[in-house]
């Protein structure tokens, strides 16, 4: 199915400080690697040559008119959210255990995007991929390698572009990419082997500022500008196609400018959770990559038993084809710890938005008791008048019931009898009065 020479990778470490170093150099303008001694494109032969993939023949366009068919619907995936999480592939893949059928080749083709060929920051997968594997009879058809190169491309205008922390791509092809064109901070250069991926070894990382000043310091004579065919490379097929059309091993046009080679995407929902996020990427940072690639020209007993071998060789290798060494921080942990940082800001801002609100409230609540106490002043205002004029009302009665009292008692022998009724009735009016005053105050 043209995935075969995957199967030949063995376990890759990731090199974060080298990587950032190169990604920090590529210009979006002029879709290449910006380095002291020139300028230099990742081309489609560097595809078939490092990855051994097929970057010539049908081409693998992601739209999103693309019909919806009823093998997504099946792997958990909507016409409104065409999406199927790594996790969810690689528990299918468990519970398919010893079955041999197109259902387990496909799922182990789609865990194989997911993880290895066209990661990206969700943990996810497009399920458009799904209309490229309906018919596995078609599969080896497809330009894959061209796809890679282009979702690569994508990736490396999008960091440039909008400084992002979270990147997809193939980063092992990038990486073995500047191992074949700079000659900076190589490991050791294995026996020849086909794809080129799997010749180079491992090596600790060293400190970013060493590959700084490494890059700064590049001469002409460290930079392959293009990569020779040996002769037994040019005997296996899809160099040959490419050795048959010169024109091919150009760099790709960009994802704007292309017409055939582009892998369109939808941007991703502003919806999803951050949490998901993190969960899938951590998934694909320690996955492997591998496929199904079988011999049909064989007797039935030797083709049998080649499955059974690359059924083991991909279950052996799921989870160790990119490790990831302590000492270099892998590039992708360090977008999960960008993605945490990210989520710790979020957080922070919520809290800060919350808090607003609240001192808004409180400010509402204090204006509003502000004037309430301007009107209780006004109020008690009022009522202190209003108490001295009473206090006024209760001194004067007081003095005039003194004045009667005593008017009584002087001329009590010469007042007839009605006079000192009279007298008397207005005596006890005014003791009313007293006491309603009183009790008042």
């Amino acid at each position: 199915m043209g995935f075969g020479n995957l199967l030949r990778i063995s376990n890759k470490m990731l090199r974060r400080n080298l990587l950032v170093e190169l990604m920090d150099r590529w210009s979006c303008r002029k879709q290449a690697f910006v380095l002291l001694p020139g300028e230099i494109k990742m081309t489609l032969k560097d595809v078939a040559l490092i990855l051994g993939l097929r970057v010539l023949g049908e081409p693998v366009v992601l739209k999103e008119d693309t019909p919806f068919i009823k093998l997504e619907s099946e792997y958990g995936a909507a016409l409104w959210n065409r999406r199927i999480s790594v996790a969810s592939i690689e528990d299918r893949l468990v519970s398919l255990g010893e079955a041999d059928n197109e259902d387990f080749i496909r799922s182990f083709l789609l865990y194989t995007f997911g993880i290895f060929l066209f990661p990206n920051a969700n943990g996810k997968v497009d399920s458009r991929y799904l209309y490229f594997l309906n018919d596995l009879d078609k599969v080896s058809s497809f330009a894959w390698g061209a796809a890679v190169l282009e979702d690569m491309v994508y990736w490396l205008n999008k960091r440039k572009e909008t400084n992002a922390q979270c990147l997809g791509g193939c980063l092992i092809f990038l990486q073995v990419w500047s191992y074949e064109h700079i000659d900076l901070a190589r490991p050791l250069l294995s026996v020849f082997t086909f794809p080129r991926v799997c010749r180079w070894g491992n090596i600790k990382s060293s400190l970013r500022e060493g590959f700084s000043l490494m890059f700064q310091e590049l001469n002409i004579n460290q930079v392959v500008w293009e990569l020779k065919i040996t002769s037994e490379e040019s005997k296996i097929d899809i160099i040959q196609e490419i050795s048959r059309r010169p024109e091919s091993g150009n760099h790709i046009s960009s994802r704007y400018e292309s017409e055939h080679m582009v892998v369109e995407r939808r941007s991703e929902s502003d919806m999803e959770l951050v949490d998901e996020t993190c969960e899938g990427i951590s998934k694909q940072s320690r996955a492997s990559i591998v496929s199904i690639d079988s011999a049909k020209s064989r007797d039935q007993s030797h083709h049998e038993e080649k499955k059974e071998q690359e059924k083991s060789s991909c279950v052996a290798q799921v989870t160790s084809t990119i490790i990831l060494s302590s000492d270099e921080e892998d590039i992708l942990d360090s977008t999960d710890h960008g993605r945490e940082d990210s989520n710790n800001i979020l957080k922070k801002n919520a809290e800060l938005i919350n808090k607003i609100k609240y001192l808004k409230k409180q400010l509402l609540v204090y204006s509003n008791v502000h004037e309430q106490n301007a009107e209780l002043r006004k109020e008690v205002e009022e009522l202190r008048k209003e108490n001295l004029h009473l206090r006024s009302a209760h001194s004067a009665a007081l003095c005039f019931e003194e004045r009667l009292q005593r008017l009584v008692i002087d001329d009590s022998l010469h007042t007839n009898t009605e006079e000192q009724t009279t007298v008397l009735n207005q005596i006890t009016f005014l003791s009313f009065m007293q006491h309603s005053f009183s009790s008042f105050f």
